[in-house]
């Protein structure tokens, strides 16, 4: 076909050219530019069976995972990531690493005896070698541990499991000091502004048993001596997430999810998360911007305070769900998969911006 003498095929493709990215930038700032969002998997050694992986913790350039069948994965710097079994009998549920590199996992260890092979104690294990040997620091009897925390800001461990179980340690973890709350519930999440004032949050779990479904947040001021009822309610809490001392966030069962603006004195319920199942884990990098995960293979990203959840993250292809959400350095965040993968998000303070 002949073409007018001023036809220019460079002319059109410029301006077809303007036209796309004057729908990609109209597109961008309507949905975000985040939709390309990478969650970066981790290669993990090969196990003789497989695991869930229920927590992941990164601090002095060591991160480490733990999960069911005493199973622990451990990467120093920049180095591979390296298989350390414990004990089989034993299933940790959460890990931290304190300032100096000492990591400190819990869980629980079945007993021994054939008339209680369905009974559990709690086990704390501790390694000051950055992972290369974990040792047994504490048992809790019967009483299976479900979470533990560093507080940089109190200079302690807390450690939260069954029957109210609460352990504090100020000696990077040699030593645990015991207390139970007088509410015997499951306790799943811990935070500690000082080394008085903190929180601790579990409650029933709904498909377990639907009649007794519940939720409470605890508050102490005394160093854990004693503790108030902050808030409850019918869905239990998994996680909390603070940016300050004052301001902070709670989520859990049904996607729930609560604010403070006084340190957990007292509770508002907010919008419902889009982990309308559960969300396990929630961690604020700013009042605005945050990363849920929960009862499926996506995270979300809000960049809102929490009003809406405009960025959806796919996190692997399997079907499994997310349990955990650790802050690492250079705005990582790191998650576990109940498959047995590891990964993170980097997300940006300036702009909630995942890269």
């Amino acid at each position: 076909m002949k073409m007018p003498p001023h036809f220019s095929w460079r002319a059109i493709l410029l301006k077809l050219h303007a036209v796309l990215m004057y729908l990609f930038l109209t597109f961008s700032a309507v949905v975000g530019p985040c939709n390309a969002a990478v969650f970066t998997l981790e290669p993990l050694p090969k196990t003789p069976q497989p695991v869930s992986i229920w927590g992941v913790a990164e601090g002095a350039d060591v991160v480490a995972a733990v999960g069911w069948g005493g199973a622990i994965f451990i990467k120093e710097g920049v180095s591979a990531w390296e298989y350390k079994p414990f004990d089989k009998n034993v299933s940790l549920f959460a890990v931290t690493v304190d300032d100096q590199g000492v990591i400190t996992a819990v869980g629980s260890k079945r007993k021994n005896t054939a008339e209680q092979e369905k009974m559990s104690d709690g086990i704390i294990l501790r390694s000051i070698d950055r992972g290369h040997s974990f040792q047994e620091a504490h048992i809790a009897p019967d009483s299976p541990l479900l979470e533990v925390v560093w507080s940089s800001a109190a200079q302690q461990l807390i450690a939260t499991g069954m029957k109210g179980t609460v352990l504090r340690s100020f000696d990077t973890g040699k030593s645990w000091i015991q207390t139970r709350v007088k509410e015997s519930v499951k306790l799943w999440a811990a935070h500690f502004h000082d080394q008085n004032a903190g929180l601790v949050a579990g409650g029933e779990t709904p498909w377990m048993d639907k009649e007794k479904s519940s939720g409470i947040i605890l508050q102490t001021l005394d160093g854990a001596k004693s503790f108030n009822v902050a808030w409850t309610g019918k869905s239990r809490i998994s996680d909390f997430s603070f940016v300050n001392k004052n301001v902070g966030y709670a989520t859990g069962v049904n996607g729930i999810f609560l604010t403070t603006a006084d340190g957990g004195a007292t509770w508002k319920e907010g919008v419902q998360t889009p982990q309308t199942d559960i969300a396990n884990a929630i961690k604020f990098i700013s009042e605005k911007c945050a990363l849920v995960v929960g009862g499926s293979n996506r995270a979300q990203v809000t960049n809102d305070g929490a009003k809406t959840w405009p960025i959806e993250i796919s996190l692997t292809t399997a079907d499994t769900f997310a349990e955990s959400i650790s802050a690492g350095r250079n705005g990582r965040l790191w998650v576990s998969l109940g498959n047995g993968e590891i990964g993170f998000v980097t997300l940006t303070r300036e702009d909630c911006t995942p890269k």
